[in-house]
């Protein structure tokens, strides 16, 4: 699918396979519930209905094949007509608010005209042929005699039932939803301007380091592990040259989907080898009261490094908690502590990522950008539009911090303790 400046859109087979596939319980929502409401409707509106068939031979009193043929069209134009049908209700003792469905079809000879009437029930639809046929003959008597329209057969056995075709309709409005969903798909991803992650690198001028689809269970979770290996590596690969190994991981408009990244992250840059610490440079969630010592106190000199370091069970890096709440974080981030502190991790380990709080909203990841080596940005695929972006990426530049690159989330998670682990697993053990 391309989007270009003169308002040229192609979809291309591949791409609509594509939006398919991406939105497929969406379509199949949309056509199951066409079929249901379609399906079950029809029981309400659409009743079985009772056919009577009489086959006529009209001829002319005369004999002629010409007059014959004009009091046929003289007799078609008296069944369509509502006022004749209002008569033969009114003569019949038929409700009148019931509804009749009348056709007619000539034979070979088309002297020979076979008429169905339609209606709510045998008896009904048998009345209301029968009738008919005595008011047409009234109607023409000036033209006609009354045996000039004979019945060929015996009306009362010609009823026959017809049963609505219920799973049909219901076939039809599923077909129906199918087809509108998928429409309607292909219409909202030629308007939806928010940014995808494979058009990251074309609408922001960033490159995209990796994709990670968050949430995923089951067997799917060696996929997760594989995308945190790829984003690993890239991110080995954009600090080449540059001697980048302390990183600002900074969420925007997403600060749990940065957490959950951060962590995962971590365990692809350890899987690969060498030291790496993980740092919660959140402070605003922290309650003042809760929580353990980390880089707050650390910061504020209150504490030593290597006794707030909490070690991983088997995750292969280590982590550094927020501490409590701090009344302005982002002085902190500003002090010369914590370009000391950034100076000592970068001696002592071969990567440290430093989580920072949604970028969109605080200040701080914009400001301890500046003493570290690069900046990844943490975004969620389609949820946001570029100006947006565009803002938080023109606040680190002015800051001269030096953008890595972008990773986007493939798919919008829920929210939630279940969902976002966060740093609870190391949270839980001891310092060191």
């Amino acid at each position: 699918m391309k989007r270009e400046g003169t308002g040229r859109w192609d979809l291309t087979l591949p791409d609509l396979v594509d939006l398919v596939r991406g939105h497929i319980w969406h379509i199949v929502l949309v056509s199951t519930v066409s079929a249901a409401v379609v399906g079950l409707g029809s029981f309400a509106v659409v009743h079985e209905r009772h056919i009577a068939t009489t086959t006529l031979a009209i001829t002319s009193p005369t004999g002629s094949r010409a007059q014959t043929n004009r009091l046929i069209q003289d007799v078609f134009v008296l069944f369509e007509d509502e006022d004749t049908q209002e008569r033969v209700k009114e003569e019949a003792g038929l409700p009148q608010g019931e509804r009749y469905a009348i056709s007619y079809e000539q034979g070979v000879d088309s002297r020979v005209v076979e008429l169905k009437v339609s209606g709510p029930s045998a008896e009904h639809a048998l009345m209301f042929s029968e009738t008919l046929l005595d008011v047409v003959a009234d109607l023409l008597q000036g033209s006609m005699e009354r045996e000039s329209l004979a019945t060929l057969n015996e009306p009362e056995k010609s009823v026959v039932a017809e049963v609505p075709p219920h799973g049909v309709y219901a076939l039809e409005a599923a077909i129906g939803g199918f087809l509108l969903s998928t429409l309607g798909i292909a219409l909202w991803s030629k308007v939806d301007v928010r940014i995808k992650a494979e058009d990251i690198e074309r609408e922001l001028g960033v490159a995209l380091l990796g994709r990670v689809p968050l949430g995923v269970q089951g067997a799917e979770t060696g996929l997760l592990e594989e995308s945190y290996r790829a984003l690993a590596a890239n991110i080995r690969f954009a600090s080449l040259g540059c001697g980048g190994k302390v990183l600002v991981l900074a969420p925007t408009r997403a600060a749990t989907i940065g957490q959950q990244m951060a962590r995962g992250l971590a365990e692809g840059l350890s899987a690969a080898g060498g030291d790496v610490l993980l740092i919660d440079a959140d402070m605003h969630t922290q309650d003042e009261a809760e929580g353990q010592a980390g880089l707050s106190e650390v910061l504020a000199g209150d504490i030593e490094l290597a006794r707030v370091v909490v070690h991983g069970d088997g995750d292969g890096f280590e982590f550094l908690p927020a501490g409590h709440h701090a009344p302005n974080p982002s002085d902190l981030f500003a002090s010369r502590a914590f370009g000391k502190f950034v100076g000592r991790v970068r001696a002592a380990y071969d990567f440290t990522i430093l989580c920072a709080p949604d970028a969109s909203a605080f200040v701080d990841a914009v400001v301890m950008a500046c003493p570290t080596d690069g900046v990844l940005l943490a975004m969620r695929d389609r949820s946001l539009l570029p100006a947006q972006v565009r803002r938080d990426l023109e606040q680190f530049k002015r800051a001269g911090a030096r953008i890595l690159g972008a990773a986007a989330v493939s798919k919008p998670q829920r929210e939630g303790a279940a969902y976002c682990e966060g740093y609870e697993g190391h949270k839980a053990g001891g310092a060191a």
